[in-house]
């Protein structure tokens, strides 16, 4: 590994980038070294070794999240492939019935928190409700009356009262900010000591996806990833989904590697698009990225696990598909190739584009309005492919 023309050219970018401060090269060689290590020791073990370098890759992102620093190493992990192929696992199970009883106490506090939900239909009363009556347990009992599970199930439901209530007036928006912070909050600080499990990190994800963009503050960002990287082998293909979800609604500008790694190491851990609206969810993570090497390699990992569920896609997700795709190659990634290849994805979808519409034309179930809207959408469609 060290001796490899990959790693020498790495040693001088990095050398290149730490500008004589020799301290700094020092640090980023401290640590990445220990992953080398462990990973020579996993060839010569004969262990599994796509799984150990996907593992050492998940970890250099949490410890990135940590504050280390690897510099152009990290580029250099994430490079690691097996016989000339990214390394790939296959999703968790999601069963949830494995996972240990909760405390009795906190499991007390959660079901009065649940049965709050019933008899409160404003999102803003039961989210302030909520955290009250968390609050007024944690004084009673202490620390041992309050678990993750009591804010991630305060949230969850609180978000899906925004559904059938959504939150229009700004003033309305801002209390939300508040509560939605003070509960992002606690539910970190309460996983640094009593961990969160795969239930009530998913249930956190599933809160952002479905929240309008902007509510969650970019400041729990970081602490999002982390829960998200620490439970991201137990993630189920449906639970990658709602990662994915959130991934494209979280504001990622302070830690924008780390977080095309997790998009990467999300798609690696047995992406399916099962639906059309799968890969639209994985296009918005992508576009969301900042341009890094990190989000280079995000989107040409998407390229390689897509399949062609265009096909099943009507003009308005054909349309979405196409904006993104420009969205990325502008914004995400400056790679050439990747380039050229969505450009003849975004192609194949114009003219997919337009035998669906000239399909409609030729119905009479249509009217003239709903002509004229997929009209306008294959269109843009098409510009947009023109554009990439």
């Amino acid at each position: 590994m060290l001796g490899s023309p990959g790693f020498r050219n790495v040693m001088n970018t990095a050398a290149d980038a730490a500008e004589d401060k020799g301290e700094v090269y020092a640090v980023w060689r401290e640590n990445i070294d220990s992953h080398l290590g462990s990973l020579a020791r996993a060839v010569v073990e004969r262990k599994d070794l796509e799984r150990e370098v996907w593992e050492h890759q998940r970890h250099v992102a949490m410890e990135m999240l940590d504050g280390k620093t690897f510099g152009p190493f990290s580029d250099y992990v994430y490079k690691i492939n097996i016989a000339g192929e990214s390394v790939r696992k296959a999703p968790g199970d999601g069963d949830a019935s494995k996972l240990p009883a909760g405390e009795i106490d906190v499991v007390a506090t959660n079901e009065r928190v649940v049965r709050m939900s019933k008899s409160i239909d404003d999102p803003l009363e039961y989210i302030k409700e909520s955290l009250d009556y968390i609050r007024q347990r944690k004084q009673q009992g202490g620390s041992k009356f309050e678990g993750p599970e009591n804010y991630a199930t305060a949230l969850k439901l609180f978000t899906d009262k925004t559904i059938d209530s959504p939150l229009i007036d700004d003033e309305d928006r801002e209390e939300a900010r508040k509560h939605i912070s003070s509960t992002l909050g606690n539910f970190l600080r309460v996983s640094d000591k009593d961990p969160a499990n795969i239930v009530e990190v998913t249930n956190i994800l599933a809160a952002v996806k479905n929240l309008p963009a902007g509510l969650v503050d970019t400041r729990f960002t970081p602490g999002i990833l982390k829960e998200s990287l620490k439970m991201l082998d137990e993630f189920s293909q449906r639970g990658l989904n709602v990662l994915m979800g959130a991934m494209g609604k979280l504001d990622v500008s302070e830690c924008p590697e780390a977080a095309a790694m997790t998009v990467d190491l999300a798609l690696r851990s047995g992406a399916q698009f099962e639906r059309s609206s799968d890969m639209l969810r994985s296009l918005r993570a992508v576009a969301n990225l900042p341009h890094s090497n990190a989000s280079e390699r995000a989107f040409t990992t998407l390229l390689d696990v897509r399949n062609t569920l265009e096909v099943a896609s009507d003009i308005e997700s054909l349309c979405d598909t196409n904006k993104l795709l420009l969205q990325i190659v502008e914004e995400s990634t400056e790679n050439p190739n990747d380039t050229m290849r969505a450009r003849g994805v975004a192609e194949y979808s114009a003219r997919r584009a337009l035998d669906l519409y000239s399909h409609m034309a030729k119905s009479r179930k249509y009217t003239t309005e709903e002509l004229e809207r997929a009209r306008e959408k294959v269109e843009a469609a098409v510009k947009y492919a023109r554009s990439i």
